[in-house]
């Protein structure tokens, strides 16, 4: 029997959601697809559970089953989508303080685009609003709490995953209900996502490796995906910065503080 994921990373882009997939992946007891980021519930929906299912032919014995995909928690057509066809799984979301992943977007797209597009922060704010709604976390979690049960939800902040990833991980884990006495050396590594590569050729075998590796815990991720972002960003204006924290994402925290039922404080300096 084709098998399908019981549990989804659904968010929040720049938000650690290739760490996730990266660690879990070497968890002997979790299965997550080679593919960074399926995107089967936003953008190839048309493409049928055949092709979803598909990414999971390659499952044993894991009893973990599922894939990161950051867009899905923004994209208003996939919570209907994935309690159709995968039922009551399991849900996981890393969210990130608004205003940082906001800026954290900005530059990663700056970055990668063979031509700078020459705008700043707050001209491109202007061209791509999904970037700014991206962040109203409080309305895209409401639309999954009206199709999921709340202990389904399981909310991580990403913040977390920068002070002290070993929680971080078990945390996530401990909601798969998977051995917890697992926990990868790559973890204590953060990770730059923008420094992890599509595998091809001598890495698709080197990940063949992996897997056998893994079984026998003598996993060390390749060096590439072990490397911290020692970039630092150029700081923010500080007006933008205010003006994002107190009239944009303001009052989105305090909702979400309420449905969530954790302390966001920090998100709001």
């Amino acid at each position: 029997d084709p098998m399908k994921p019981n549990f989804l990373v659904i968010g929040a882009p720049r938000s650690g959601t290739t760490w996730i997939a990266r660690n879990l992946m070497q968890h002997p007891d979790i299965f997550v697809p080679r593919a960074k980021e399926i995107h089967y519930f936003d953008r190839h929906y048309d493409r049928g559970i055949d092709y979803y299912e598909s990414f999971f032919e390659d499952v044993t014995d894991e009893t973990a089953v599922g894939e990161a995909t950051p867009d899905y928690l923004a994209n208003e057509h996939c919570p209907d989508r994935i309690a159709s066809d995968l039922g009551q799984i399991k849900l996981i979301v890393s969210l990130r303080n608004p205003v940082d992943r906001l800026y954290s977007r900005y530059w990663n797209t700056e970055g990668r685009v063979s031509k700078h597009t020459g705008r700043s922060f707050e001209e491109r704010l202007k061209e791509v609003p999904s970037w700014v709604t991206e962040g109203y976390y409080d309305e895209h979690i409401e639309r999954y709490l009206a199709l999921f049960p709340r202990q389904d939800l399981l909310v991580l902040k990403y913040e977390l995953l920068k002070t002290d990833p070993t929680k971080f991980f078990l945390d996530i884990v401990e909601f798969l209900g998977v051995d917890n006495r697992v926990v990868p050396e790559s973890v204590a590594h953060r990770m730059n996502a923008a420094g992890a590569k599509p595998l091809t050729g001598k890495s698709r075998i080197l990940y063949a490796a992996h897997r056998i590796a893994r079984r026998l815990n003598l996993e060390k991720l390749s060096s590439n995906l072990d490397v911290m972002n020692q970039n630092t960003l150029p700081p923010m204006k500080p007006e933008t910065h205010a003006w994002l924290t107190r009239e944009i994402y303001g009052p989105h925290i305090d909702r979400l503080e309420r449905i969530i039922d954790t302390d966001l404080s920090a998100w709001r300096a």
